[in-house]
């Protein structure tokens, strides 16, 4: 069972600290910025969006500052515990649209067929057995 989540690496001598998701996006973007130009975009706003493989949540909250209704899955329990971390320390009482954020497997994903307007999955399909 995966304890880690991707992207954000611990080791047992670190503590949480709320700033980490700031330390996070501020590399991440630095090296990846067609990402953040990507979900700084204003058309976000009321897609139904989609996320395959949260990480650590910093892509998820760009969009939903965005606007946009967004759905996650991740495999891992992980990973949803960090987004949601995230989200909380991040969005700080604005309102967002989260749909759902639910460990699942994205061979086998439980919405209905067009549900989406977008669906984003980024340095994820290593980690997939198929």
């Amino acid at each position: 069972m995966v304890k880690e989540v991707c992207g954000l690496m611990k080791d047992n001598n670190t503590t949480y600290n709320k700033n980490i998701h700031y330390y996070i996006k501020k590399n991440r973007y630095k090296y990846e910025g067609f990402i953040k130009e990507f979900l700084l975009d204003e058309t976000l706003k009321d897609k139904n969006f989609l996320e395959i493989g949260l990480g650590a949540g910093t892509d998820f909250v760009k969009a939903l500052k965005k606007g946009a209704n967004y759905y996650g899955i991740d495999a891992t329990d992980a990973a949803i515990l960090e987004t949601k971390e995230n989200i909380s320390y991040s969005m700080n009482n604005k309102k967002y649209n989260l749909e759902f954020l639910e460990k699942h497997d994205a061979e086998y994903l439980p919405f209905e067929d067009n549900k989406f307007d977008i669906v984003y999955s980024w340095d994820v399909l290593h980690h997939a057995k198929n």
